[in-house]
């Protein structure tokens, strides 16, 4: 998945994650996807900048997955 469609993806499902379970699924694997990329680049120093440049590449404002992060997933 490209970082133009990560963005498309979470434009079009972040605004419904609270009101529909299957927006929240994808809000979150794209989460996971995020912190996986983060992992994967080669930037000296903490996992926080890593982080913040994958969100940033992604065009996902780091608020935004701050905030759908600390809600506990719905079952």
């Amino acid at each position: 998945m490209t970082d133009d469609e990560t963005k498309k993806s979470w434009a079009d499902h972040y605004p419904r994650w609270r009101t529909d379970r299957d927006a929240e699924q994808v809000c979150r694997a794209l989460c996971a996807l995020i912190e996986m990329r983060a992992r994967a680049l080669s930037i000296v120093g903490k996992d926080a900048a890593r982080l913040r440049r994958a969100l940033i590449a992604a065009g996902i404002p780091e608020a935004q997955y701050r905030e759908l992060k600390k809600e506990p997933q719905r079952s």
